[in-house]
């Protein structure tokens, strides 16, 4: 698939088109056996056309002194660029998946289309601008160049980085045409702010839906959920449906300290006597791997309040460490309001309701109980 894709642009850019592709800076370079990484894959083009731009943004932390000495894979715990977005003239599709093969064959995940969606695909053409600015780009002869500062680990580059994102953020802009972003390691928090807005504004009387492929609440939304008094149900992966299941390495464990981390949910919605209220779902469908995240409102008579599309997986990760981007969605709209409704429902099929029971049955190395504590706020 990914093939196929570069294929693609490379037709447009013949066609005279100007493309650009903003990356992660670990995931977009690391290569695997019989694999070639992104950056392999697209430096033909930056070789061949001007008018093509590849860039690739690493968490400051991974410049720091005795980052680089970190296995591949582990050294994403410091932060990756998770931001999902594509722009084709005025329409943006906006997801919470990679564009890889997996993608596209078994692994459950949510796409949003906004066609002639002018002032929304502006804003986030002009935030992968900004963000392309602040990584580094691809030259002809293959080499990574800085475009905002010499060292991407310093004071001022992160410094200069907030203040560069905070201008873009305070332009005037229509309601309408505007994203939430979240980037920790350059201290800018919309999405965060407002998705703990959002659930301390819920009450008794509306139901809330929230959807992740992993699941690590930080305590502030459970915090929230508790005290909101509406009926809350969370949609996330069984270990079978996990992006991990089957790993090899430390990797397998992975979908374990999920599980522990469920076990310790569920005690604490019991011991706050929530537990007829708030229910934990897990999605289950053989053959199938599942990554779809959201936040879905709905009033008394499941009429849509407010709705979440984008990258964040609600978890540690998203809120203190990734560079998030998402949109929320509100509407008087009948027909995208059914629509909504029907995207909530789809998430639920082949979930079922999970238990204490079910937790506990599962085997868990002992020495998971004393790692996870260590490493939750890096999942």
């Amino acid at each position: 698939m990914e093939e196929k894709l570069v294929f693609e642009l490379h037709k447009k850019l013949e066609e005279g088109v100007p493309v650009s592709v903003i990356l992660d800076g670990l995931r977009g370079t690391r290569r695997s056996i019989n694999r070639r990484s992104s950056y392999d894959m697209l430096l033909p083009l930056s070789q061949k056309f001007d008018h093509f731009k590849a860039s690739f943004l690493k968490c400051p932390k991974m410049d720091a002194r005795g980052a680089r000495w970190i296995p591949e894979r582990f050294n994403e715990v410091f932060g990756i660029m998770h931001m999902k977005a594509c722009i084709f003239d005025d329409t943006l599709v906006l997801t919470g998946a990679n564009l890889s093969s997996i993608y596209f064959q078994n692994r459950v995940d949510r796409y949003a289309v906004f066609q002639n969606s002018t002032p929304l695909a502006d804003f986030y053409a002009e935030l992968l601008d900004e963000m392309s600015e602040i990584g580094n780009c691809v030259s002809s002869s293959g080499s990574m160049t800085p475009t905002l500062w010499k060292s991407n680990h310093s004071h001022n580059y992160r410094l200069a980085v907030k203040n560069k994102i905070s201008e873009f953020i305070n332009k005037e802009r229509t309601d309408l045409g505007t994203g939430e972003l979240l980037l920790p390691p350059f201290g800018i928090d919309q999405y965060h702010q407002t998705i703990l807005q959002c659930l301390a504004n819920i009450n008794e009387n509306q139901k809330v839906l929230l959807s992740a492929g992993y699941f690590n609440l930080i305590e502030e939304y459970t915090k929230a959920l508790l005290n909101s008094g509406a009926r809350v149900d969370l949609l996330v992966a069984s270990p079978s449906a996990n992006g991990f299941y089957n790993a090899s390495g430390l990797s397998k464990h992975i979908p374990s300290v999920y599980s522990l981390l469920e076990r310790k949910f569920m005690k604490t919605i019991r011991r706050a006597k929530c537990d007829d209220r708030i229910r934990l779902y897990e999605f289950d469908k053989q053959g199938y791997s599942f990554h779809a995240k959201g936040l879905w409102i709905f009033d008394k008579d499941g009429k849509p309040v407010l709705s979440t599309i984008g990258s964040p997986n609600l978890g540690y990760r998203s809120a203190y460490r990734d560079m998030e981007s998402q949109v929320f969605l509100k509407s008087d709209n009948d027909e995208i309001n059914a629509a909504i409704v029907e995207d909530a429902r789809r998430i639920l099929e082949d979930s079922y309701v999970l238990t204490e029971e079910d937790l506990k049955s599962r085997h868990i190395p002992a020495i998971l109980k004393c790692v996870t504590p260590l490493i939750k706020t890096m999942l």
